[in-house]
């Protein structure tokens, strides 16, 4: 059988046609300026970790530890048609199908993952894409498409033919938990070495008093902020998150409590 692959064609130094899931994701301010980035981080299931930042557009800000982000016109803002995340959001919700070097070429229907997106839309207030948790725990076909776009050329911004990773086709939720079940496998059966970006703290070995009522996925996004925050970032970013299934971390007593206590913080990172 013939080998398609041409050692000597120039490359995009960017991770192609393979399988992943979305480990996680934090909205983070951009290293080039104000603006911020979806940091989106994809446990492939040859062990790799593959990230992308994606640009949101003006005015996004994270209040949270980059759990979400908001708009100073309000919660019903949409997300800029000429942004990378923007992009990958549409490719998500209906996957592709067509020729990967048109530019032009528009997402496909029917194989991207809009029926659990649109489901967990519907539990993260109707504001899914300003959400992190939208993203974590799916797991998609990835491949690299040519697409119009804009890169900087000294002071100024172009117009661009650019590559992007985006994904292509969904393949199913294993949810939050699901990530770490998903690691792949040596020849004796044992999990592959991963370095772990976060949390670091696996959430079932964790046994404190103040995260006893939650969910296990709550558990992860507390965890997760620990690990990604410093500890005033940490406390005001849990204050600010939703409970899944509905309602606020403020209401949940232990833990608000715990968050007046540096050790506990200390704890979850790993250092207590």
């Amino acid at each position: 059988m013939a080998d398609d692959f041409d050692p000597f064609a120039p490359g995009s130094n960017l991770k192609e046609d393979y399988d992943g899931i979305v480990k996680w994701v934090a909205f983070e301010k951009s290293a080039q300026g104000d603006n911020y980035t979806a940091h989106v981080v994809v446990q492939a299931d040859d062990g790799e970790e593959v990230e992308s930042f994606l640009s949101l557009g003006k005015d996004w800000v994270s209040y949270d530890g980059g759990r979400s982000v908001e708009h100073p016109r309000g919660n019903r803002t949409k997300f800029n048609a000429q942004t990378t995340y923007s992009e990958f959001v549409s490719f998500a919700m209906g996957g592709f199908d067509g020729d990967k070097t048109n530019p032009d070429a528009k997402p496909a229907e029917k194989v991207g993952a809009a029926e659990v997106l649109r489901e967990r839309n519907r539990r993260l207030e109707n504001r899914g894409p300003q959400y992190a948790e939208l993203w974590e725990g799916l797991r998609f076909h990835w491949d690299v498409l040519v697409r119009n776009g804009r890169q900087r050329k000294g002071d100024e911004w172009v117009d661009a033919v650019v590559e992007r990773m985006l994904p292509v086709r969904f393949l199913g939720d294993v949810g939050v938990q699901g990530v770490q079940q998903q690691l792949p496998t040596t020849e004796v059966g044992t999990s592959a070495p991963v370095t772990p970006q976060t949390p670091q703290t696996p959430v079932q070995n964790v046994q404190h008093v103040a995260l006893a009522s939650l969910t296990p996925a709550d558990q992860q996004r507390v965890i997760a902020l620990a690990q990604q925050q410093d500890f005033g970032g940490f406390v005001d970013g849990v204050m600010a998150l939703p409970k899944e299934g509905g309602g606020s971390m403020m209401d949940v007593g232990a833990l608000i409590q715990a968050l007046s206590d540096e050790q506990f913080y200390q704890s979850l990172r790993g250092q207590g």
